[in-house]
Protein backbone atom coordinates (compact mmCIF):
# COMPACT_ATOMS: atom_id res chain seq x y z
CA UNK A 1 0.00 0.00 0.00
CA UNK A 2 1.32 3.60 -0.80
CA UNK A 3 0.95 5.59 2.31
CA UNK A 4 1.99 8.88 0.44
CA UNK A 5 -0.24 8.99 -2.54
CA UNK A 6 -1.26 11.85 -4.88
CA UNK A 7 -4.67 11.95 -3.49
CA UNK A 8 -5.55 15.32 -1.75
CA UNK A 9 -6.13 15.03 2.27
CA UNK A 10 -9.72 17.49 1.58
CA UNK A 11 -11.44 13.91 0.40
CA UNK A 12 -9.11 11.19 1.58
CA UNK A 13 -12.38 9.76 2.95
CA UNK A 14 -14.18 8.81 0.15
CA UNK A 15 -11.38 7.29 -2.03
CA UNK A 16 -10.60 4.66 0.65
CA UNK A 17 -12.17 1.65 -1.31
CA UNK A 18 -9.20 2.19 -3.68
CA UNK A 19 -6.60 0.75 -1.07
CA UNK A 20 -9.34 -2.29 -0.15
CA UNK A 21 -8.98 -3.30 -4.13
CA UNK A 22 -4.98 -3.49 -3.53
CA UNK A 23 -5.26 -5.75 -0.89
CA UNK A 24 -2.80 -8.86 -1.50
CA UNK A 25 -6.12 -11.39 0.12
CA UNK A 26 -8.64 -9.83 -2.53
CA UNK A 27 -11.07 -9.43 0.80
CA UNK A 28 -12.35 -5.95 1.85
CA UNK A 29 -9.99 -3.57 4.54
CA UNK A 30 -12.77 -4.74 7.24
CA UNK A 31 -10.37 -7.80 7.85
CA UNK A 32 -8.77 -4.95 9.90
CA UNK A 33 -11.38 -4.71 12.49
CA UNK A 34 -11.82 -8.02 13.23
CA UNK A 35 -8.44 -8.17 15.38
CA UNK A 36 -7.55 -5.34 17.35
CA UNK A 37 -3.96 -4.41 17.21
CA UNK A 38 -3.18 -4.80 21.21
CA UNK A 39 -4.37 -8.84 22.22
CA UNK A 40 -7.25 -8.89 24.43
CA UNK A 41 -6.17 -8.08 28.85
CA UNK A 42 -2.59 -6.68 27.20
CA UNK A 43 -0.66 -5.71 30.95
CA UNK A 44 2.90 -5.67 29.21
CA UNK A 45 3.22 -2.00 27.73
CA UNK A 46 6.78 -2.85 26.07
CA UNK A 47 4.49 -6.03 24.67
CA UNK A 48 1.52 -4.08 24.14
CA UNK A 49 3.12 -1.46 21.77
CA UNK A 50 5.21 -4.66 19.81
CA UNK A 51 2.17 -5.52 18.78
CA UNK A 52 1.03 -2.24 17.72
CA UNK A 53 3.69 -1.87 15.72
CA UNK A 54 3.94 -5.22 14.36
CA UNK A 55 -0.04 -4.88 12.94
CA UNK A 56 0.71 -1.71 11.62
CA UNK A 57 3.79 -2.60 9.45
CA UNK A 58 1.45 -5.58 8.53
CA UNK A 59 -1.66 -3.42 7.89
CA UNK A 60 0.14 -0.25 6.27
CA UNK A 61 3.49 -1.03 5.48
CA UNK A 62 4.80 1.65 7.74
CA UNK A 63 4.23 3.14 11.04
CA UNK A 64 6.27 5.71 12.88
CA UNK A 65 9.25 5.02 15.26
CA UNK A 66 7.01 3.96 18.55
CA UNK A 67 8.83 4.20 21.89
CA UNK A 68 8.89 0.31 23.48
CA UNK A 69 8.18 1.07 27.18
CA UNK A 70 6.06 2.37 29.30
CA UNK A 71 4.34 5.71 29.32
CA UNK A 72 6.24 6.80 32.32
CA UNK A 73 9.54 5.98 31.08
CA UNK A 74 9.07 7.54 27.40
CA UNK A 75 8.46 10.49 29.89
CA UNK A 76 11.67 10.37 31.84
CA UNK A 77 13.33 9.79 27.90
CA UNK A 78 12.11 12.50 26.50
CA UNK A 79 12.86 15.24 28.87
CA UNK A 80 15.99 13.60 30.85
CA UNK A 81 18.05 14.95 28.15
CA UNK A 82 20.42 17.76 30.21
CA UNK A 83 20.93 19.94 26.84
CA UNK A 84 17.35 21.55 26.40
CA UNK A 85 17.27 21.29 22.39
CA UNK A 86 17.90 17.40 22.84
CA UNK A 87 14.66 17.29 25.34
CA UNK A 88 11.18 16.19 23.06
CA UNK A 89 7.50 16.80 23.48
CA UNK A 90 5.66 13.30 24.12
CA UNK A 91 2.55 12.50 21.15
CA UNK A 92 0.43 9.48 22.71
CA UNK A 93 -1.50 7.82 19.95
CA UNK A 94 -4.69 6.26 21.12
CA UNK A 95 -6.74 3.48 18.68
CA UNK A 96 -9.93 2.35 18.75
CA UNK A 97 -11.41 -0.49 16.01
CA UNK A 98 -14.45 0.21 16.42
CA UNK A 99 -14.21 3.81 15.21
CA UNK A 100 -14.68 4.32 11.33
CA UNK A 101 -12.13 6.88 11.14
CA UNK A 102 -8.65 4.73 12.51
CA UNK A 103 -7.84 2.79 9.73
CA UNK A 104 -8.10 5.79 7.20
CA UNK A 105 -6.47 8.16 9.62
CA UNK A 106 -3.61 5.31 10.00
CA UNK A 107 -2.93 4.27 6.50
CA UNK A 108 -3.55 7.98 5.36
CA UNK A 109 -1.89 10.32 7.85
CA UNK A 110 -0.47 8.69 10.66
CA UNK A 111 2.20 6.06 8.81
CA UNK A 112 2.81 8.51 6.05
CA UNK A 113 6.18 9.68 4.71
CA UNK A 114 5.53 13.55 5.93
CA UNK A 115 4.63 12.75 9.19
CA UNK A 116 6.79 9.77 10.45
CA UNK A 117 9.95 11.54 9.36
CA UNK A 118 9.13 14.95 11.23
CA UNK A 119 7.78 12.31 14.65
CA UNK A 120 11.14 10.75 14.12
CA UNK A 121 13.19 13.99 14.70
CA UNK A 122 10.89 15.83 16.93
CA UNK A 123 9.04 13.60 19.06
CA UNK A 124 8.82 10.37 21.24
CA UNK A 125 5.52 8.07 20.10
CA UNK A 126 3.70 5.92 22.20
CA UNK A 127 0.49 4.41 21.18
CA UNK A 128 -2.13 2.21 23.01
CA UNK A 129 -5.25 0.23 21.80
CA UNK A 130 -8.26 0.96 23.94
CA UNK A 131 -10.82 -1.32 21.02
CA UNK A 132 -11.51 -3.91 24.37
CA UNK A 133 -12.41 -2.62 27.99
CA UNK A 134 -9.45 -4.86 29.83
CA UNK A 135 -6.98 -2.33 27.28
CA UNK A 136 -9.18 0.61 28.10
CA UNK A 137 -8.92 0.06 32.12
CA UNK A 138 -5.24 -0.40 31.67
CA UNK A 139 -4.61 2.73 29.91
CA UNK A 140 -6.57 4.38 32.40
CA UNK A 141 -4.38 2.88 34.84
CA UNK A 142 -1.27 4.18 33.06
CA UNK A 143 -2.65 7.58 32.31
CA UNK A 144 -3.64 7.73 36.40
CA UNK A 145 0.78 7.57 37.19
CA UNK A 146 0.91 10.32 35.02
CA UNK A 147 -2.12 12.00 35.75
CA UNK A 148 -4.61 12.55 38.26
CA UNK A 149 -8.11 11.73 36.18
CA UNK A 150 -8.28 10.14 32.56
CA UNK A 151 -7.49 12.21 29.51
CA UNK A 152 -11.08 11.23 28.59
CA UNK A 153 -14.90 11.46 30.18
CA UNK A 154 -15.89 8.29 28.40
CA UNK A 155 -14.56 5.94 25.62
CA UNK A 156 -16.66 6.45 23.02
CA UNK A 157 -15.89 5.51 19.63
CA UNK A 158 -16.67 8.65 17.93
CA UNK A 159 -13.79 10.44 19.71
CA UNK A 160 -11.28 8.53 17.65
CA UNK A 161 -8.36 7.89 16.58
CA UNK A 162 -7.12 10.48 19.31
CA UNK A 163 -4.03 12.50 19.43
CA UNK A 164 -2.42 13.73 22.30
CA UNK A 165 0.31 16.10 23.57
CA UNK A 166 2.54 15.85 26.95
CA UNK A 167 4.74 18.29 28.04
CA UNK A 168 6.36 19.49 31.51
CA UNK A 169 4.38 21.76 33.69
CA UNK A 170 4.68 25.18 32.74
CA UNK A 171 7.80 26.76 35.65
CA UNK A 172 5.07 28.72 38.31
CA UNK A 173 5.26 28.79 41.90
CA UNK A 174 3.70 26.60 43.77
CA UNK A 175 3.65 24.17 41.08
CA UNK A 176 4.54 21.16 43.41
CA UNK A 177 0.85 21.90 44.46
CA UNK A 178 -0.60 19.98 41.65
CA UNK A 179 -0.74 16.20 40.93
CA UNK A 180 1.97 15.75 38.09
CA UNK A 181 5.07 17.22 37.03
CA UNK A 182 3.69 16.66 33.27
CA UNK A 183 0.42 18.12 31.50
CA UNK A 184 -0.93 17.15 28.47
CA UNK A 185 -3.22 18.67 25.37
CA UNK A 186 -5.48 16.87 23.10
CA UNK A 187 -4.29 17.94 19.89
CA UNK A 188 -7.33 15.74 17.81
CA UNK A 189 -10.03 13.45 18.30
CA UNK A 190 -11.76 11.73 15.43
CA UNK A 191 -11.29 13.40 12.12
CA UNK A 192 -10.91 16.61 14.18
CA UNK A 193 -8.08 19.08 15.22
CA UNK A 194 -8.77 20.28 18.95
CA UNK A 195 -7.28 23.27 18.82
CA UNK A 196 -8.67 25.01 15.57
CA UNK A 197 -11.60 22.79 15.10
CA UNK A 198 -10.73 21.85 11.29
CA UNK A 199 -10.46 18.55 9.24
CA UNK A 200 -7.36 16.52 10.30
CA UNK A 201 -5.09 15.71 7.23
CA UNK A 202 -1.33 15.45 6.80
CA UNK A 203 -0.82 19.12 6.37
CA UNK A 204 -2.76 20.57 8.89
CA UNK A 205 -1.47 17.40 11.87
CA UNK A 206 2.32 18.68 10.61
CA UNK A 207 1.14 22.19 11.52
CA UNK A 208 -0.14 21.09 14.75
CA UNK A 209 2.92 18.88 15.73
CA UNK A 210 4.91 21.65 14.87
CA UNK A 211 2.94 24.10 16.59
CA UNK A 212 2.78 22.46 19.60
CA UNK A 213 6.99 21.31 19.94
CA UNK A 214 7.52 24.80 19.52
CA UNK A 215 5.75 25.47 22.65
CA UNK A 216 7.15 22.60 24.34
CA UNK A 217 10.85 24.27 23.40
CA UNK A 218 9.77 27.46 24.96
CA UNK A 219 8.70 25.77 27.73
CA UNK A 220 12.29 23.86 28.54
CA UNK A 221 13.46 26.83 28.02
CA UNK A 222 11.88 28.55 30.59
CA UNK A 223 12.31 25.60 32.82
CA UNK A 224 16.50 25.24 32.53
CA UNK A 225 16.67 29.25 32.86
CA UNK A 226 14.62 29.77 36.03
CA UNK A 227 17.13 29.22 38.55
CA UNK A 228 20.64 30.12 37.26
CA UNK A 229 19.66 32.72 34.58
CA UNK A 230 17.12 34.54 36.69
CA UNK A 231 19.42 34.16 39.89
CA UNK A 232 22.52 34.22 38.65
CA UNK A 233 23.95 32.60 41.49
CA UNK A 234 26.71 29.70 41.10
CA UNK A 235 25.93 26.06 42.00
CA UNK A 236 27.57 26.32 45.02
CA UNK A 237 25.79 29.03 46.31
CA UNK A 238 22.85 27.01 45.56
CA UNK A 239 23.93 24.05 47.34
CA UNK A 240 24.87 25.96 50.37
CA UNK A 241 21.49 27.42 50.62
CA UNK A 242 19.71 24.22 49.88
CA UNK A 243 20.97 22.65 53.14
CA UNK A 244 19.00 25.47 55.36
CA UNK A 245 15.25 24.80 53.69
CA UNK A 246 12.90 22.15 53.46
CA UNK A 247 12.33 20.59 50.32
CA UNK A 248 9.22 22.25 50.31
CA UNK A 249 10.76 25.52 50.11
CA UNK A 250 13.08 24.83 47.50
CA UNK A 251 10.60 23.60 45.27
CA UNK A 252 8.07 26.48 45.68
CA UNK A 253 11.26 28.82 45.61
CA UNK A 254 13.04 27.71 42.56
CA UNK A 255 12.40 25.39 38.87
CA UNK A 256 12.72 21.84 38.86
CA UNK A 257 16.46 22.14 38.60
CA UNK A 258 16.92 22.63 42.15
CA UNK A 259 15.60 18.84 42.89
CA UNK A 260 18.54 17.79 39.69
CA UNK A 261 20.71 19.72 42.15
CA UNK A 262 20.17 18.08 45.00
CA UNK A 263 19.52 14.48 43.06
CA UNK A 264 23.43 15.11 41.37
CA UNK A 265 25.35 15.47 44.46
CA UNK A 266 23.19 13.53 47.05
CA UNK A 267 23.02 16.20 49.27
CA UNK A 268 20.86 15.32 52.39
CA UNK A 269 16.97 16.78 52.59
CA UNK A 270 14.97 18.14 54.80
CA UNK A 271 11.10 16.94 53.98
CA UNK A 272 8.43 18.92 55.27
CA UNK A 273 5.14 16.78 54.74
CA UNK A 274 3.04 18.43 52.25
CA UNK A 275 0.43 17.15 49.27
CA UNK A 276 -0.07 13.69 47.85
CA UNK A 277 1.33 15.40 44.84
CA UNK A 278 3.96 16.93 46.59
CA UNK A 279 5.11 13.48 48.10
CA UNK A 280 4.63 11.63 44.72
CA UNK A 281 6.76 14.15 43.19
CA UNK A 282 9.28 13.43 45.34
CA UNK A 283 9.69 10.16 45.47
CA UNK A 284 9.71 9.45 41.70
CA UNK A 285 12.97 11.92 41.62
CA UNK A 286 14.78 11.53 44.80
CA UNK A 287 16.67 9.26 46.35
CA UNK A 288 14.98 8.00 49.42
CA UNK A 289 18.65 7.92 51.43
CA UNK A 290 18.72 11.57 50.92
CA UNK A 291 15.86 12.10 53.41
CA UNK A 292 17.17 12.44 56.88
CA UNK A 293 14.73 15.29 58.23
CA UNK A 294 11.24 14.73 58.37
CA UNK A 295 8.63 17.23 59.69
CA UNK A 296 5.12 15.47 59.95
CA UNK A 297 1.37 17.56 60.76
CA UNK A 298 -0.68 14.91 63.26
CA UNK A 299 -3.42 17.33 62.62
CA UNK A 300 -3.36 17.03 58.43
CA UNK A 301 -3.55 13.45 58.17
CA UNK A 302 -4.47 10.01 58.96
CA UNK A 303 -1.95 8.38 61.01
CA UNK A 304 -1.76 4.91 59.50
CA UNK A 305 -2.56 5.92 55.97
CA UNK A 306 0.14 8.81 56.39
CA UNK A 307 3.45 6.70 58.02
CA UNK A 308 2.58 4.16 55.35
CA UNK A 309 3.89 6.42 52.15
CA UNK A 310 6.80 7.25 54.79
CA UNK A 311 8.81 4.01 56.12
CA UNK A 312 11.15 3.86 52.60
CA UNK A 313 12.70 7.17 54.15
CA UNK A 314 14.62 4.40 56.27
CA UNK A 315 18.08 7.26 57.08
CA UNK A 316 16.04 9.49 58.89
CA UNK A 317 17.69 11.36 61.71
CA UNK A 318 15.59 13.91 62.85
CA UNK A 319 11.51 13.55 63.23
CA UNK A 320 9.31 16.60 63.82
CA UNK A 321 5.55 15.92 65.12
CA UNK A 322 3.13 19.19 64.45
CA UNK A 323 -0.36 19.16 66.77
CA UNK A 324 -1.14 17.03 69.40
CA UNK A 325 0.14 13.46 70.55
CA UNK A 326 -0.45 10.92 73.34
CA UNK A 327 1.84 8.52 74.62
CA UNK A 328 0.86 5.65 72.35
CA UNK A 329 1.07 7.64 69.16
CA UNK A 330 4.82 8.91 70.21
CA UNK A 331 5.62 5.00 69.79
CA UNK A 332 3.57 4.33 66.36
CA UNK A 333 5.60 7.47 65.05
CA UNK A 334 9.40 6.69 66.15
CA UNK A 335 9.32 2.86 65.12
CA UNK A 336 9.45 3.39 61.86
CA UNK A 337 12.67 5.33 61.99
CA UNK A 338 15.27 3.82 63.71
CA UNK A 339 18.05 5.43 62.81
CA UNK A 340 16.70 8.55 64.95
CA UNK A 341 18.70 10.89 67.32
CA UNK A 342 16.63 13.91 67.43
CA UNK A 343 12.48 13.91 68.03
CA UNK A 344 10.76 17.34 68.38
CA UNK A 345 7.21 17.88 69.33
CA UNK A 346 5.41 20.88 67.97
CA UNK A 347 2.25 21.73 69.94
CA UNK A 348 -0.42 24.10 68.76
CA UNK A 349 -1.47 24.77 72.21
CA UNK A 350 -0.42 24.16 75.72
CA UNK A 351 2.04 20.92 76.65
CA UNK A 352 1.15 19.03 79.63
CA UNK A 353 4.58 18.42 81.45
CA UNK A 354 2.64 15.62 83.16
CA UNK A 355 1.85 13.52 80.12
CA UNK A 356 5.20 14.31 78.34
CA UNK A 357 6.66 12.46 81.44
CA UNK A 358 5.21 9.07 80.04
CA UNK A 359 6.31 9.95 76.51
CA UNK A 360 9.81 9.65 77.77
CA UNK A 361 8.55 5.30 77.78
CA UNK A 362 7.87 5.04 74.10
CA UNK A 363 11.23 7.21 73.25
CA UNK A 364 13.71 4.77 71.26
CA UNK A 365 17.06 4.76 72.93
CA UNK A 366 18.76 6.12 69.85
CA UNK A 367 17.10 9.41 71.17
CA UNK A 368 19.57 12.11 72.34
CA UNK A 369 18.14 15.10 71.23
CA UNK A 370 14.53 15.81 72.63
CA UNK A 371 12.69 19.36 72.18
CA UNK A 372 8.92 20.64 72.88
CA UNK A 373 7.71 23.70 71.38
CA UNK A 374 4.31 25.58 72.46
CA UNK A 375 2.80 27.77 70.56
CA UNK A 376 0.46 28.66 73.28
CA UNK A 377 1.55 29.61 77.04
CA UNK A 378 1.20 26.51 79.55
CA UNK A 379 -1.09 27.93 82.39
CA UNK A 380 -3.95 26.33 81.80
CA UNK A 381 -5.71 24.20 85.07
CA UNK A 382 -4.39 20.35 83.85
CA UNK A 383 -0.83 21.99 83.95
CA UNK A 384 -1.27 23.95 87.07
CA UNK A 385 -2.06 20.55 88.95
CA UNK A 386 1.00 19.32 90.91
CA UNK A 387 3.31 17.46 89.07
CA UNK A 388 2.99 13.38 88.83
CA UNK A 389 4.94 11.70 92.09
CA UNK A 390 5.62 8.66 89.32
CA UNK A 391 9.26 8.84 88.38
CA UNK A 392 10.32 7.86 84.56
CA UNK A 393 14.16 7.99 84.18
CA UNK A 394 15.48 8.40 80.55
CA UNK A 395 19.24 7.79 80.47
CA UNK A 396 19.66 8.32 76.83
CA UNK A 397 18.55 11.80 76.25
CA UNK A 398 21.38 14.37 76.49
CA UNK A 399 20.15 17.82 75.08
CA UNK A 400 16.67 18.81 75.96
CA UNK A 401 14.89 22.07 74.29
CA UNK A 402 12.13 24.14 75.83
CA UNK A 403 10.81 26.80 73.75
CA UNK A 404 7.22 29.01 74.83
CA UNK A 405 5.41 30.75 72.44
CA UNK A 406 2.86 33.70 72.91
CA UNK A 407 0.71 33.58 75.69
CA UNK A 408 -3.53 33.46 75.46
CA UNK A 409 -4.38 37.11 75.14
CA UNK A 410 -7.17 36.22 77.02
CA UNK A 411 -5.14 35.69 80.34
CA UNK A 412 -4.20 37.89 82.54
CA UNK A 413 -0.62 39.09 84.03
CA UNK A 414 -2.03 39.02 87.49
CA UNK A 415 -2.55 35.02 86.25
CA UNK A 416 0.55 34.67 84.93
CA UNK A 417 2.16 36.18 88.24
CA UNK A 418 0.41 34.12 90.59
CA UNK A 419 1.21 30.25 88.80
CA UNK A 420 4.88 31.15 87.37
CA UNK A 421 6.17 29.36 90.00
CA UNK A 422 4.29 26.54 90.62
CA UNK A 423 4.80 25.79 86.45
CA UNK A 424 8.52 26.28 86.66
CA UNK A 425 8.84 23.20 88.68
CA UNK A 426 6.19 21.58 86.69
CA UNK A 427 9.18 21.90 84.07
CA UNK A 428 11.64 20.75 86.16
CA UNK A 429 9.95 17.86 87.69
CA UNK A 430 9.51 16.83 84.09
CA UNK A 431 13.89 17.61 83.09
CA UNK A 432 14.82 15.64 86.41
CA UNK A 433 13.52 12.59 84.63
CA UNK A 434 16.56 12.87 82.17
CA UNK A 435 18.87 11.42 84.38
CA UNK A 436 21.78 12.14 81.97
CA UNK A 437 20.87 15.39 80.16
CA UNK A 438 24.21 17.50 79.95
CA UNK A 439 22.60 20.57 78.47
CA UNK A 440 19.21 22.35 78.69
CA UNK A 441 17.99 25.24 76.84
CA UNK A 442 14.67 27.00 76.82
CA UNK A 443 13.08 30.01 75.27
CA UNK A 444 10.24 32.13 75.85
CA UNK A 445 9.04 35.12 74.41
CA UNK A 446 8.83 38.44 76.80
CA UNK A 447 5.66 37.35 77.86
CA UNK A 448 6.79 34.18 79.42
CA UNK A 449 10.00 35.21 80.32
CA UNK A 450 9.03 35.75 83.64
CA UNK A 451 8.22 31.83 84.14
CA UNK A 452 12.01 30.90 83.77
CA UNK A 453 13.49 33.61 85.98
CA UNK A 454 13.66 32.08 89.21
CA UNK A 455 17.43 31.42 89.17
CA UNK A 456 17.45 28.83 93.01
CA UNK A 457 14.71 26.81 90.71
CA UNK A 458 17.16 25.73 88.18
CA UNK A 459 20.13 25.38 90.81
CA UNK A 460 17.68 22.60 92.15
CA UNK A 461 18.75 20.71 88.57
CA UNK A 462 22.21 19.95 89.74
CA UNK A 463 22.33 17.88 92.16
CA UNK A 464 19.62 15.20 90.30
CA UNK A 465 21.01 15.62 86.86
CA UNK A 466 24.67 14.88 87.70
CA UNK A 467 25.80 14.72 84.11
CA UNK A 468 24.53 18.51 83.78
CA UNK A 469 27.10 21.11 82.32
CA UNK A 470 25.16 23.87 81.35
CA UNK A 471 21.70 25.35 81.67
CA UNK A 472 20.70 28.32 79.04
CA UNK A 473 17.90 30.60 79.41
CA UNK A 474 17.10 32.79 76.00
CA UNK A 475 14.40 35.24 75.17
CA UNK A 476 13.39 36.72 71.70
CA UNK A 477 11.77 39.69 70.39
CA UNK A 478 10.61 41.17 67.10
CA UNK A 479 11.47 43.95 65.71
CA UNK A 480 8.52 46.36 63.69
CA UNK A 481 10.72 45.09 60.08
CA UNK A 482 10.20 41.30 61.67
CA UNK A 483 13.62 40.40 62.39
CA UNK A 484 13.76 37.90 65.41
CA UNK A 485 16.75 39.42 67.94
CA UNK A 486 17.27 36.28 70.49
CA UNK A 487 18.97 37.10 73.90
CA UNK A 488 20.87 35.56 76.76
CA UNK A 489 19.17 36.04 79.94
CA UNK A 490 20.95 33.03 82.11
CA UNK A 491 23.55 30.67 81.97
CA UNK A 492 24.14 28.75 84.66
CA UNK A 493 27.17 26.32 84.48
CA UNK A 494 28.13 23.15 86.57
CA UNK A 495 31.74 24.24 86.55
CA UNK A 496 31.20 27.66 88.43
CA UNK A 497 28.02 27.20 90.34
CA UNK A 498 27.41 30.78 89.89
CA UNK A 499 24.88 32.81 87.92
CA UNK A 500 25.60 35.92 86.29
CA UNK A 501 24.31 39.01 87.14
Amino acid sequence: MDNDTDQSDENYYDNDDDDDDDDDDGVTFNRVTNQPPLPDDCQDETQGIESIAACFMRRYEACPALFFGSLWNACQAAFSSKTVTERLPILVYLHNENSIFSNVFCSNIFCSGIIIDYLAHNYIVWCWDITNESNRNKFSQIWLKLFSSTPLDGYFADKFPMLIGIMRESPRLHRWSSLSEYEFKTLSTSDTLTRISCQLSRETLLQELIVFKEECDEREKRLSSNIFTSTKLCTDVFLEIFRYLSLYDIMNAFSEDALSLLCKYKLPAHLSMASPAFMNSIARKLDPKQIVSLQWNVFSTNPQVSLSSVTIYTNVVSLTLLGSFNSSEIGQYTRFFPQLTRFCLRYRGDADFNELKHYLTQLPRSIRRFEVHCSKAIYIDKILSQPSQVTVQNENIDYFLLEIGCPSLSLTYQYYTDHYSNSLQIILAFIKNLTRVRYVRCMADQPNLFILQDWSEWKSLLPVCQQLKKITVQTWRYTSSGEKYIKKVLELQRISHTTPS
